[in-house]
């Protein structure tokens, strides 16, 4: 999901071209992606780009979402915590705003506070496992 909210430069659009053909008889048609493709060797750097991208622009709004981003994360996931619930919550606003701005949703939220999931929606929590 991450990968499709990312736009390619319109420059750049034409060498993700895909040639499809409804059945074996019928015309083959083309399509010119606008996103990055899941799968295409680029993708991964594409997308962290991106959100390496928004820290650039939006650290002094968003710090310990910045900081998240930056040193707690591992390819598309952050892995952080706080030394307190209102921290936590803090972290998780600024992660949530500074996502938004590019399009993309907190997803597999967990956390051993349930008060802090308590206003996501079902299925962008991951439960924890013991």
């Amino acid at each position: 999901m991450m990968y499709q909210q990312v736009l390619l430069n319109i420059k750049d659009r034409k060498f993700q071209h895909i040639f499809w053909r409804p059945n074996p008889n019928g015309d083959i048609q083309e399509y010119e992606l606008n996103t990055v493709t899941y799968g295409s060797a680029p993708s991964a750097f594409q997308a962290l780009r991106v959100l390496h991208q928004l820290v650039l622009d939006e650290d002094a709004s968003f710090p310990a979402a910045s900081k998240a981003n930056l040193s707690e994360s591992y390819v598309d996931d952050i892995v952080s915590g706080a030394g307190s619930e209102q921290e936590a919550k803090l972290l998780q606003m600024e992660l949530e705003s500074l996502m938004s701005l590019c399009g993309f949703e907190l997803r597999k939220l967990s956390s051993n506070r349930p008060s802090l999931l308590s206003a996501m929606p079902n299925e962008h929590v991951e439960p924890l496992i013991f």
